[in-house]
C-alpha cells in the first residue's frame, strides 16, 4: 500500500509542470470535498462501482471503467471490463474506505459519489487511472480535484497501458469517419482546430472546413470563460492540436459540447 502510494506521487511530481488546457488553479487548489465518513467494502460490482457492507452502493466520482455498453454495438471489450473489476478487487475489496463528497453527492441511479481514500492515504481513483484502468470522466458540479487524475491519465495514454490499448476506448482522430458511429457515446477526441466561431450562448471549434460535415466542438459560455480565466482565451485555440472529452452527437457532421474547461487539453506543449 505504502509504495503505491509513494509511486503515485512521483508520477504526478514528475507531471507537475502542468496539463494544457486546465488552468493552474482548477489542477492546484484544494479538492471542494467534505468528508464522508468511513465505509467497509462487501463486494465490487464492477471496475468503478462497490457495494458497502452497510449496503450503499458507490459508484467511484470523476473516473469510468470499460462496460460494455459504453462502446459500439458488437465491439467486445469484456477482456478489459474484468481486468479493471479485478484490479478494483486487489485494491478494495474488503477493505475499509475513506469517503469524501462533493457538490453531487448522488448519481441519477440513487448510487453515492465519492472519491475514495485507501487505508494508506492513496486515492482509489488516482490508482484506477494511472494503471489504464479507467479514464477521467469529470463529475457534474465539481471539478476542482480532476487536476491529478487528468495528469496521471494523460501518461496513461502515453504509455498506452490497459483501455488506452483499445480503440474502442482509445483517442479517436477529429477527422476519422467512425466517430459519427460513436453517437451517444463519451469518447476522447484529438484534432488541429481549423478556426474558431465565436456566439452569443455558444463558441464553436471547427475541426474541417465543412461545418456540416466535419467535427465541431460547442463550447458553453462557462467553460469559455473559465478557459479565458486561465490564460488560455477560446481565440488562442485557432491552429493548435487540442484533445476534447464529451458525448458525440449529430448536428450535419460530429459533434461535442463542452461545460467545463477541464474537458479540453492542449496539446502543443507536451
Amino acid at each position: 500500500m505504502i509504495a503505491r502510494a509513494v509511486l503515485l506521487a512521483a508520477v504526478l511530481a514528475g507531471l507537475s509542470l502542468g496539463l494544457a488546457g486546465v488552468s493552474d488553479t482548477a489542477a492546484g487548489e484544494a479538492c471542494a470535498l467534505s468528508a464522508g465518513g468511513t465505509a467497509t467494502v462487501a463486494a465490487v460490482v464492477d471496475g468503478d462501482t462497490l457495494s458497502l457492507a452497510d449496503g450503499r452502493v458507490l459508484r467511484l466520482a470523476g473516473i469510468e471503467a470499460p462496460k460494455p455498453f459504453l462502446v459500439r454495438p458488437g465491439a467486445d471489450v469484456a477482456a478489459l471490463a474484468e481486468a479493471s473489476r479485478h484490479e478494483l478487487e486487489r485494491l478494495a475489496g474488503g477493505a475499509r474506505l475513506e469517503l469524501r463528497l462533493g457538490a453531487e453527492r448522488y448519481d441519477r441511479h440513487g448510487r453515492m459519489l465519492a472519491e475514495v481514500r485507501l487505508g494508506d492515504g492513496s486515492s482509489l481513483q488516482e490508482a484506477l487511472v494511472a494503471g489504464g484502468f479507467a479514464r477521467v470522466r469529470p463529475p457534474a458540479g465539481n471539478t476542482s480535484c480532476l487536476g491529478p487524475l487528468l495528469l496521471l491519465e494523460q501518461e496513461a495514454r502515453r504509455r498506452k497501458f490497459g483501455l488506452w490499448r483499445s480503440p474502442e476506448f482509445g483517442v479517436i482522430r477529429a477527422d476519422d469517419p467512425s466517430l459519427i458511429e460513436r453517437k451517444g457515446l463519451y469518447v476522447l477526441v484529438e484534432g488541429r482546430v481549423v478556426s474558431v466561431g465565436r456566439g452569443n450562448r455558444l463558441d464553436f471549434l471547427n475541426f474541417g472546413r465543412n461545418w456540416r460535415r466535419d467535427f465541431t466542438v460547442m463550447v458553453n459560455a462557462s467553460a469559455s470563460g473559465g478557459m479565458a480565466e486561465s490564460g488560455l482565451p477560446i481565440e488562442s485555440l485557432s491552429g493548435r492540436r487540442v484533445l476534447v472529452r464529451g458525448v458525440v452527437e449529430e448536428s450535419g457532421g460530429p459533434a461535442m459540447r463542452l461545460s467545463d474547461q477541464s474537458e479540453i487539453e492542449v496539446l502543443d506543449d507536451e
